[in-house]
């Protein structure tokens, strides 16, 4: 087992540090945490909420780990005293401080269960596989299938704890009209659809100054790109390259089994069918 400071194992050291730099207002806002593997379609979600006018932070958990586990400048997560925010993590596809559970981080300090609503996501597991390839060559199997776990096991213990769960697949648009998936979506949070959150054609690209988006790192411009290009919000595989003889070695995980349970939990949620 690999160790951090003071004999903790690496996993609880790192989530034992990244709490130093999470600091939570006096009057937290109601929070829409967004959680999926990494892949699975969490940048393009959150970005439908920025184009609402909603400050979307981009996965300030991860980065606050990343740093610890690799001794570089540490950022800080002041949340704002905003009405909403919005704030998307991924899980994978490599290092221990990849993995985490970023409820029990905000609980543990302090933010109020009722204030906070999770979105968890996951993608079709051969399409997240492909991706993931694509992005970083050489990922292990076992990585995939750990990211889907901790994802459900993350909203399983959301659900136990009363907070606001709702599941989401990647695939919903694939099969239903993009604004009726979000009208649904944001139903759930009490917002109100705008067709800017399906058209981005008009108004700040993603990333830039007034888009409302907020980075904790420097993502290669290989992991937006796809958003930043995109002209809306919808089903989209291309850049991805599906090899479906990852299926084989994908099916001897439980990511098939994790990937049907989103998605008949996400037709219940939004009230749609996917095929």
């Amino acid at each position: 087992m690999v160790r951090g400071w003071f004999g903790l194992p690496l996993k609880e050291y790192i989530e034992k540090e990244a709490r130093r730099y999470i600091h939570i207002p006096e009057y937290p806002p109601q929070l829409i945490l967004i959680i999926g593997p990494c892949r699975s379609g969490t940048t393009a979600l959150s970005n439908t909420f920025a184009r609402l006018g909603i400050l979307s932070d981009m996965q300030p958990r991860k980065s606050i780990g990343r740093a610890i586990e690799e001794g570089d400048h540490i950022p800080i997560w002041n949340i704002k005293e905003s009405g909403v925010l919005v704030s998307k993590e991924t899980l994978g596809p490599k290092t221990e401080s990849e993995y985490f559970n970023p409820i029990e981080s905000l609980i543990e300090l302090g933010y109020p269960p009722e204030k906070i609503n999770l979105l968890a996501i996951a993608r079709e597991p051969i399409a997240t596989y492909s991706s993931c390839k694509r992005m970083w060559g050489e990922v292990e199997v076992a990585s995939i299938e750990r990211a889907y776990v901790e994802t459900l096991e993350t909203a399983l213990k959301s659900q136990s704890l009363g907070i606001g769960t709702t599941f989401y697949v990647h695939e919903a648009t694939k099969d239903n009209d993009s604004q009726v998936v979000l009208t649904n979506l944001f139903r759930r949070f009490n917002l109100a659809f705008d067709r800017r959150a399906v058209d981005w054609t008009n108004g700040p690209v993603f990333g830039e100054e007034g888009s409302n988006i907020v980075f904790y790192d420097n993502p290669p411009d290989k992991f937006i790109n796809g958003v930043k290009k995109a002209e809306g919000y919808g089903f989209n595989n291309s850049g991805t390259q599906l090899d479906f003889r990852f299926g084989q070695d994908l099916a001897k995980t439980k990511v098939f089994d994790i990937y049907n349970f989103f998605m008949s939990s996400c037709e219940k949620d939004l009230g749609i069918s996917i095929k």
